[in-house]
Parts: structure tokens; sequence; C-alpha cells
């Protein structure tokens, strides 16, 4: 019986751990996902507010107003 329940104690001391190192490299991971996704979005986020801008200045010159639905 003493077998059994060092056994049992095994397991839940590697599903402790391995849940922990589970979630810090799960943690690591999205953190450096999302700033890699902040640091090569930049540019396009810059891309599409000039082509808005250069859309935008376009209607008004041509009389056409962009907030007056259709």
């Amino acid at each position: 019986m003493e077998t059994f329940f060092l056994g049992v104690m095994q397991l839940a001391f590697i599903a402790v751990v391995y849940s922990a190192a589970y979630k810090s490299g799960y943690n690591e991971a999205h953190d450096k996902a999302v700033s890699t996704i902040r640091e090569f979005s930049g540019p396009v986020n810059d891309l599409v507010h000039t082509v808005n801008e250069t859309l935008y200045q376009t209607s008004e010159a041509e009389g056409e107003d962009w907030d007056d639905p259709v």
C-alpha cells in the first residue's frame, strides 16, 4: 500500500512540475509572438494609414463625402 501512495505522490508531483513548465513556456512564447507581431506590423500600419489618407484626400478633391452612406 505504501508503494501505491508513493506512486500517486510521484505522479502528482510530475503533473504539477509539467503544468508549471508548460504554463511558463506558453507565456514566454506568447510574449515573444506578440512582440514580433508588433515589430512587423508597424510598417504595414503606416502603409495602410498612408493609403487611407491618400484616398480621403482624393475623395475630397473630387467632392465625394466618405462619411455620407450611399
